[in-house]
């Protein structure tokens, strides 16, 4: 049931909004903590809009989950997106802080 494709783009979301709302975030604390619009949000829960790898990472960032366990990913994506978003989350300065 979570898994339902509307389209054939590499990356569906699947259980995006029911990790957010598990963690009692809106979709506007979602937004400010990701970077990501409200509307582009409500776009990618609905499965109207495929996530960019950096959309994709800063969702998963502003959740605290690993970006596997709120999208399907294809195999042949997988590593090249993962990579993407281990480089972009160890950049961020706060992160640094977080593992001291």
């Amino acid at each position: 049931p979570h898994n339902k494709q509307k389209n054939e783009g590499v990356v569906v979301p699947i259980v995006l909004r029911e990790v957010r709302i598990n963690k009692k975030m809106s979709l506007r604390a979602l937004s400010r903590k990701s970077g990501v619009s409200v509307s582009q949000i409500s776009r990618i829960e609905r499965g109207e809009s495929d996530p960019t790898f950096s959309v994709m990472c800063s969702l998963s960032y502003a959740l605290k989950v690993p970006y596997y366990e709120i999208f399907f990913v294809p195999v042949q994506a997988m590593r090249q997106i993962h990579s993407r978003c281990e480089i972009n989350i160890s950049l961020r300065p706060h992160n640094a802080a977080a593992t001291k």
